[in-house]
This record gives C-alpha cells, sequence and structure tokens, in this order.
C-alpha cells in the first residue's frame, strides 16, 4: 500500500511540475518582451531606459529618479509602462538600502516613490 501511495504522489509531482513548466515559460516570454521593450523604441525613450539602467548601475540614485520621472511623461506600450513599473521598484529597493546606510539623499528619494 505505502509503495502505491507513493508511487501516486510520485506521478502527481510529475504532472503538476509540467504544469508549472508551462506556467514558468510564459512567465519567462512576458519578462524578456518587457526588457526588449525599449530596444527598438525610438531614440529618445531608448536613451532616456539607457540613462535610468546607467545610473541605477552607478548608484546614482537622484539622477536615475530624474530620468525615471521623465520617462513616466513619454507615451509608453504596456511593455514599456512594465519596464518603467520594474525600475521604479529596483530603485525603491536601491534607496531604501541606501537610506538605512543613512544617506540623506536616498531617504528623500524614497519618499518621493512613495508620494507617486
Amino acid at each position: 500500500m505505502f509503495k502505491f501511495c507513493a508511487f501516486a504522489l510520485g506521478l502527481l509531482l510529475l504532472a503538476f511540475s509540467g504544469c508549472g513548466d508551462k506556467e514558468q515559460a510564459e512567465a519567462g516570454k512576458a519578462a524578456k518582451a518587457v526588457q526588449q521593450s525599449f530596444e527598438k523604441a525610438p531614440d529618445a525613450l531608448k536613451s532616456n531606459y539607457d540613462e535610468i539602467r546607467a545610473a541605477m548601475a552607478g548608484n546614482d540614485l537622484t539622477k536615475a529618479k530624474a530620468a525615471l520621472d521623465q520617462l513616466r511623461t513619454q507615451k509608453l506600450s504596456p511593455e514599456q509602462q512594465q519596464a518603467v513599473v520594474e525600475l521604479r521598484q529596483e530603485l525603491m529597493y536601491k534607496a531604501a538600502v541606501a537610506a538605512q546606510k543613512g544617506d540623506a539623499n536616498a531617504s528623500k528619494i524614497v519618499q518621493s516613490l512613495r508620494a507617486q
């Protein structure tokens, strides 16, 4: 009886793991579309997006926030809007970490992002 239950449980786990793979593949496609959303965008949008990424990579959070605010005012596709949401979340995280370490500018950025 125990072997049968273990076998049945194994089959169920195998079946459910297949469903997860499909969902994971769909999520991967969506994430890739978001990442690529600015690759074929007009130069001004692409430049603004690249500026944000570079500023965040260099921990210039003030510059990243200003560029993000500018990008949010542009007409964006749904994928680009999702990319902006993800950038904002990343900026919020980095600013919160910096604020905890005593960075006063980062604290202002966190407050500003919370107010939006």
